[in-house]
């Protein structure tokens, strides 16, 4: 996808977000509805093959939980993303350790969390103290 056509489709994702946050609907749009409607197209939009689980894996499994995508080149995991609901806050402390600690479990450097409004990038590459969870203490080196 060119340029032009890249900024088009971010576009009308805004749009679509915007139109969704100014209904009564935008607080039952849950996490899934969330990924479908505006996650899985942005990242498709920006050259993701979101359809082959080889290239983005959906609910990579972490321990007894999962993660909702990892994104891999040549078989190898990139990044984690971690999708929340229209209507959650990606600065919440919990959200933000879910995030990074996926990450940080499986040696991925970084983790992101979105909620489509924002976009949060955090280096996992330090070990996440769940008490302060804005604050990386021991590397993992």
């Amino acid at each position: 996808m060119d340029e032009k056509a890249l900024r088009t489709k971010i576009q009308e994702l805004i749009d679509k977000y915007e139109r969704v946050r100014a209904t009564v609907n935008y607080k039952s749009y849950n996490e899934e509805n969330t990924k479908k409607s505006f996650i899985e197209p942005l990242f498709r939009a920006l050259g993701w093959n979101v359809e082959d689980s080889e290239e983005v894996k959906a609910e990579e499994k972490i321990s007894k939980k999962r993660v909702d995508y990892a994104f891999r080149i040549n078989g190898v995991n990139k990044f984690f993303l971690e999708a929340k609901a229209l209507k959650e806050y990606t600065s919440d402390p919990k959200y933000i350790a879910q995030a990074i600690e996926y990450a940080w479990n499986k040696s991925v450097p970084w983790a992101i969390l979105s909620n489509f409004e924002t976009l949060r990038v955090f280096n996992a590459e330090f070990e996440f103290d769940e008490k302060s969870p804005l604050k990386t203490y021991i590397s993992k080196t």
